[in-house]
């Protein structure tokens, strides 16, 4: 099947990148719960976006 995307050049393989995108959500997933597995303060974990505030 031809994907048109509204970026990027066309290709074929949609069922083949639909698995791929799973794979990644799945993956993603599994690594948010086990961050949240243990209750933490969020200066406590590892996100530089919050190490960088200056309050």
């Amino acid at each position: 099947m031809l994907v048109l995307p509204s970026h990027g050049d066309p290709y074929r393989g949609l069922h083949a990148r639909i698995d791929t995108l799973i794979e990644g959500h799945e993956q993603d997933l599994k690594n948010a719960l086990a961050e949240i597995r243990e209750p933490k303060r969020v200066v406590d974990r590892d996100y530089p976006e919050f190490c960088a505030l200056t309050w």
